[in-house]
């Protein structure tokens, strides 16, 4: 009998230990994160790839300069959409590391990350792509089509995310998206 309690309160303590070093993991896993993150300017996105934004400039200024300015703006899009895709490579391994959890709504909320993740990737790509065609080509109308909804809906994810691992530092953790 003192054996089955002497196994039974290593066997509690054990399992303690364990759940204490998952919840310092995860700390320390959103905690990384927050210093790979790049911030990004979503309002500023937008207004890059704003159509009426081009056609102004198109009004206002010379043929050459507007297509040099142009060009200028689609470039700095790009580097917009290359650091909503390396945010979005961070947000797919920490929902996947989040769907791993024992806690259902953790892993719930890391599917929803790696979701969204996923189809923001994608857009990424998607909207890449069109930038290099429009810098190669002024005059072609682009779009930032759902990306910026997308990012914004993955941020709130990982933000959602964030708070249930860590309620006391979570919300930090979510600003830096």
């Amino acid at each position: 009998m003192t054996t089955f309690i002497l196994i039974t309160i290593l066997a509690i303590t054990a399992l303690a230990v364990l759940l204490r070093a998952v919840r310092q993991r995860n700390r320390a896993v959103g905690a990384a994160v927050a210093e790979q993150v790049q911030p990004l300017d979503i309002e500023a996105f937008r207004n890059l790839v704003d159509r009426e934004e081009a056609e102004y400039l198109r009004r206002r200024l010379p043929s050459g300069k507007f297509r040099a300015v142009q060009r200028q703006r689609l470039l700095v899009a790009v580097d917009y959409v290359s650091c909503v895709g390396r945010n979005a490579a961070i947000l797919l391994m920490l929902g996947e590391n989040a769907r791993q959890s024992p806690d259902q709504r953790i892993a719930e909320a890391g599917q929803r990350i790696v979701d969204s993740a996923i189809r923001l990737r994608g857009y990424a790509l998607l909207a890449r792509t069109q930038l290099y065609l429009a810098v190669l080509f002024p005059g072609l109308s682009v779009t930032s089509g759902r990306l910026p909804d997308l990012y914004q809906e993955a941020s709130g994810s990982f933000s959602r995310l964030a708070r249930l691992q860590d309620p006391v530092s979570g919300g930090r953790l979510s600003i830096a998206l």
